[in-house]
């Protein structure tokens, strides 16, 4: 029995690419929109349902991430929350107000009365590290400095709860220069005295939006009520898919740990792209 041989394909990367051309005219035909075109060619197949400014704001967040606004010269961190609420409709608040901060072991003899001297040292220290970047120009890296008492963890030791002063700061971009200036040290006055002390920091890596969820208690997928009269919408420079654009000041809303009326999922969609 003799078997034919059989003839190779025209193979070939064009040759697979035609053929996928031929099954899907379109596939090499595919149309990029912009927001404000999605909004205009299919806002009532795409459009959420109305939303009201005057009663509470129930939405379940599904993301958040982070930027810097500059006010007045000043950077002012932000946190987004995305989220949609029981009826659909897509939400993005902004929260200010949530500044970061890390944690320094405060030198012998230091007490809440050297805060302010504190403070000023290490803004024009770390104001002269910074040579440029977004922040350049800033008049007030460091915000706040005030003590408290913590335990350090790394390692063994036996003294329990020590002095530590939590230094809070106008944006994340500041830990590095503070890092920079703060490990060599420089000569402090205390109640023991002047003396050199090289200061060392801790919780500055958390991510701010990490450091955000973990004290405001913020859990993933988690619901969010923010009472009416706390928020305001928040003026649109671009078109976008959605409902509610507000701003919101820290503190004024509610977390919902998980219940049995809150434990639905918020009414997702997907999208295919278009082409």
């Amino acid at each position: 029995m003799v078997s034919k041989k059989r003839e190779p394909d025209s193979a070939g990367p064009d040759s697979k690419k035609q053929k996928r051309s031929d099954s899907d005219p379109q596939e090499n035909e595919i149309n990029w929109y912009k927001s404000g075109d999605i909004i205009r060619k299919w806002g009532k197949k795409w459009g959420r349902p109305e939303g009201s400014m005057y009663e509470d704001l129930v939405f379940q967040q599904i993301d958040l991430d982070k930027y810097v606004e500059f006010v007045d010269g000043e950077p002012k961190p932000t946190i987004r929350i995305y989220g949609t609420d029981k009826k659909g409709s897509s939400v993005c608040l902004f929260v200010k107000g949530f500044q970061p901060y890390f944690y320094t072991p405060a030198p012998d003899g230091f007490s809440e009365d050297y805060c302010g001297q504190f403070v000023r040292e290490l803004n024009e220290r770390v104001l002269g590290a910074m040579r440029g970047g977004m922040l350049k120009g800033i008049s007030k890296a460091v915000l706040h400095a005030e003590m408290c008492s913590k335990e350090n963890i790394y390692g063994y030791n036996s003294k329990g709860k020590i002095p530590f002063i939590k230094v809070t700061v106008a944006s994340w971009q500041v830990m590095t220069p503070c890092k920079n200036v703060m490990e060599p040290g420089w000569k402090v006055t205390t109640d023991n005295g002047q003396f050199h002390h090289n200061f060392s920091m801790y919780e500055s890596h958390i991510d701010y939006e990490v450091r955000f969820m973990v004290d405001c208690k913020v859990r993933g997928a988690s619901w969010i009520t923010v009472p009416k009269g706390q928020f305001h919408e928040r003026m649109r420079k671009v078109n976008c898919l959605l409902h509610f654009l507000l701003l919101l000041i820290l503190g004024n809303y509610l977390f919902h740990r998980s219940r049995s009326r809150l434990r639905r999922h918020h009414p997702s969609r997907a999208r295919r792209r278009v082409g």
